[in-house]
């Protein structure tokens, strides 16, 4: 494992007149290992809308259920996770998704 991600667990609430606000939000670096998305895995998203990009492999020991995960400056939705077998990894499928930008605003 060779690079490194900021996985972000977000709290979300409402505000006064409905529209969502973070109410809390938490980031931890951890070590991954990078890689593309696999053809199979990149048709078989696309197909039901999704954008993916990522799949970054971690031990398991480093993920707590986050939904979203920043590399290299740019917020991604965990859209799909696998827990390997064979290892004490696990893998999060992360894709381009609308709407996860107002995370990365300082509160």
């Amino acid at each position: 494992m060779d690079d490194e991600i900021i996985l972000i667990a977000v709290k979300t609430g409402t505000d006064d007149i409905g529209n969502p606000v973070v109410v809390e939000k938490t980031e931890r670096a951890v070590i991954c290992k990078v890689q593309s998305v696999d053809r199979q895995e990149f048709f078989k998203a696309g197909q039901v809308g999704m954008n993916p990009k990522y799949r970054f492999d971690t031990d398991k020991v480093n993920y707590n259920g986050e939904e979203l995960v920043k590399y290299k400056d740019k917020v991604y939705g965990i859209y799909r996770t696998y827990e390997r077998t064979d290892s004490d990894t696990i893998e999060l499928y992360a894709e381009e998704k609308a709407g996860v930008t107002y995370v990365e605003q300082d509160d």
